[in-house]
């Protein structure tokens, strides 16, 4: 069992990031329920790489888990913070090439690939504890957000760029 906790934590991730759909946004349970989807995130791979049980399962599953969560703070919770048209317009950008340097990676080398970098942690990091910062601060609080998530998108294209150099490398040794 303890063996597969992380895995236990990432799919926890998943139903809780579900639920967060049909509770008041930002109410206290939706509050509590988002901060848990936070905590499961810090956990599960930390806990794997402590316990020397990572696999590409469990990173891959880890990743899709995210995006649960993130299809929840986009449907949710930027809305209800009550964008301006700039910043839904950068958050549109920030999203769309996100997924172009997935797609890009997964047609050129065949495989998924998700980047897991330190701006990306800090980025998604933020991302968590941005609602309840943007209680306080307002607007300049989705700024600061967009502009991080905008230089870990910018990161995903250089890390893009040599997951594929990498393969071609590889592989035509290969041939």
């Amino acid at each position: 069992m303890f063996k597969n906790l992380p895995n236990v934590l990432s799919v926890s991730r998943i139903f809780l990031a579900i639920s967060l759909f049909f509770i008041p946004v930002m109410s206290v349970p939706f509050q509590v329920i988002y901060v848990l989807t936070f905590v499961t995130d810090m956990l599960d791979g930390n806990i794997a790489r402590l316990m020397n049980t990572t696999t590409e399962f469990g990173a891959s599953l880890d990743s899709f888990a995210d995006i649960f969560f993130l299809a929840a703070f986009l449907f949710l919770v930027f809305p209800w913070m009550e964008p301006s048209l700039p910043l839904i317009v950068m958050a549109v950008v920030i999203v769309t090439a996100k997924l172009v340097s997935f797609l890009w990676v997964r047609i050129a080398t065949g495989t998924v690939h998700t980047f897991h970098n330190i701006l990306s942690k800090i980025g998604f990091f933020a991302l968590m504890i941005l609602p309840f910062v943007y209680m306080y601060v307002g607007e300049p609080a989705l700024w600061a957000e967009m502009f991080l998530m905008l230089a870990a998108g910018i990161y995903d294209y250089i890390l893009a760029y040599r997951v594929i150099r990498d393969f071609r490398a590889n592989s035509s040794g290969r041939l």
